[in-house]
């Protein structure tokens, strides 16, 4: 008898849980002139118009977004909001006409607009300037070479581990590892992703550099982390990273083949257990932009990074993605205050402070759908990590504005402000532990991670072995659900900031 899906997966996490990781070498520099040679991911939408389609009513968005998939052309974001008016950007082949909108050209030629940001350069690793690498959009194997450089620059202080299961490409998602000699399972522990969308190139390039100048900040001061563990995985999405930088600029999702549908991929970040298919911005057309997949944690990149969240307890937990210039607490796919909002307000706070101090940009901070000037979001990464008990933040990358310059793939000159505003987001995380408690050990658990308290000091829970919603004993208190398959069509919105100035994609 075959075992039922949800007993299924649960098994094959602990199996990837169950295995020891194991540092690789990254791939090798591909020559310069293959990186010449490659194609030109902005030339399907040469001569396409960009259209602006403005619905009124919240009927009307959602019969928008049906229409939108029924036609080939290509979503890009909602932009704005003009009162009770959403105002959304598509590519088509030619201008169309849609029973639930208005349209409006925007450009004529998409492509050559979109052009503008630029392709994927080759990098010489002979460069003097570790900061060179951050000046030009860099290629996925260029940036696993620069990670395995990293590590290797640094020995005892961090390894670059390979995670499991591999992409449907078969390729395998890297995660940086720096963990403090002191830590021990239950100590702080800090974990940061990005690229779970194909198309945010900016968010690779961000991850990239944090965990560069995470592992040269904890060489050069021992001190700094003291007692918790940092892992970074810099590019969750390789597949659609590789897609998009070589052949569809626009690609969000991964690259999963839809059983009986001509379309690909899987949102990767509508395939998270919390709420999964909840509704809110989520959609089951397999062609959409935001398909949650045939059941919850369906992908290997779900997998791989749930095994990160799950083989030990996790304190902070950081999603990067682009674009809006925001941060973003739990909850996202529901305005129900956290039990320890306070906390999470002042750890969102500090990092919005920290980013300020930079380059004086001033990202707006908020939990659920932030007083109003966001759409909520079903079934993503963050609300996972704070469902099993960490405090899961968001953080929407440059730009603000996304038609001042494309929103996916900002001008170059964008990328370096970036990483070194992130960086010091992260190393506010890291403060916020020292400030609760300078001791090293034993180290602090938030409030709502206490199993229970010895001697005034907090007993961390123990961190489950499955992703939550499998019905097993060791999951019955986790408020999860069996595992559902996707069916129907539900769609909404994504989620946008009001007033027309900014566009969000979680």
């Amino acid at each position: 008898m075959t075992a039922p899906r949800g007993v299924r997966l649960a098994l094959a996490c602990a199996a990837l849980l169950a295995r020891a990781s194991t540092a690789r070498p990254g791939a090798a520099l591909p020559p310069a002139e293959e990186h010449a040679r490659a194609p030109d991911p902005y030339d399907m939408f040469d001569n396409s118009p960009i259209l602006l389609l403005k619905a009124c009513g919240q009927g009307e968005q959602e019969l928008l977004m049906g229409e939108i998939e029924d036609h080939p052309c290509t979503l890009i974001d909602q932009v704005g909001k003009e009162g009770a008016c959403s105002v959304t950007a598509v590519i088509c082949p030619k201008p169309l006409h849609f029973e639930h909108a208005v349209a409006e050209v925007f450009k004529d030629d998409a492509g050559a607009y979109l052009r503008g940001a630029g392709l994927p350069r080759a990098w010489d690793r002979r460069s003097q300037r570790s900061d060179d690498f951050y000046a030009q959009w860099r290629s996925y194997d260029d940036i696993l070479t620069r990670l395995q450089d990293v590590v290797d620059a640094a020995p005892g202080v961090a390894v670059l581990e390979s995670l499991e299961p591999a992409t449907h490409e078969g390729r395998v998602i890297k995660a940086v590892r720096i963990r403090d000699p002191a830590w021990a399972p239950g100590a702080p522990r800090i974990v940061v992703n990005s690229l779970l969308h194909a198309r945010e190139w900016i968010a690779s390039m961000v991850g990239t550099y944090l965990a560069e100048y995470c592992v040269d900040k904890k060489r050069s001061d021992p001190s700094w982390m003291a007692g918790m563990e940092l892992v970074i995985v810099p590019v969750v999405n390789p597949d659609g990273l590789v897609y998009s930088q070589t052949s569809n600029a626009m690609w969000r999702k991964n690259r999963a083949v839809n059983a009986g549908s001509s379309c690909r991929g899987v949102d990767l970040n509508r395939n998270w257990p919390k709420d999964w298919n909840g509704g809110e911005s989520t959609s089951t057309n397999q062609c959409s932009e935001t398909y949650v997949g045939p059941s919850w944690a369906s992908e290997p990149e779900t997998q791989a990074l749930g095994a990160v969240l799950l083989e030990a307890p996790v304190n902070l937990h950081l999603d990067i993605h682009s674009y809006g210039e925001m941060i973003l607490g739990p909850w996202s796919y529901t305005n129900a205050d956290h039990p320890d909002k306070a906390t999470i307000d002042a750890i969102g706070t500090a990092m919005q402070s920290a980013i300020q101090s930079v380059n004086g940009k001033s990202y707006l901070y908020g939990t659920g759908d932030a007083g109003g000037a966001l759409y909520l979001a079903s079934g993503v990464a963050p609300d996972l990590s704070t469902h099993l008990g960490a405090y899961g933040y968001t953080i929407e990358l440059p730009p603000a504005n996304a038609w001042g310059s494309a929103g996916f793939q900002p001008a170059t000159s964008e990328i370096l402000p970036a990483c070194t505003e992130i960086f010091e987001a992260v190393k506010a995380m890291v403060e916020w532990f020292r400030v609760q408690d300078p001791t090293p050990a034993p180290p602090p658990c938030l409030q709502h991670q206490c199993r229970h308290r010895r001697q005034g000091r907090c007993v961390a829970r123990r961190a489950p072995t499955t992703l939550p919603g499998t019905r097993d004993a060791a999951s019955e208190s986790w408020e999860g659900k069996t595992p559902r398959h996707a069916s129907g069509s539900g769609k909404s919105p994504s989620r946008t900031r009001a007033g027309g100035t900014s566009a969000v994609e979680l």
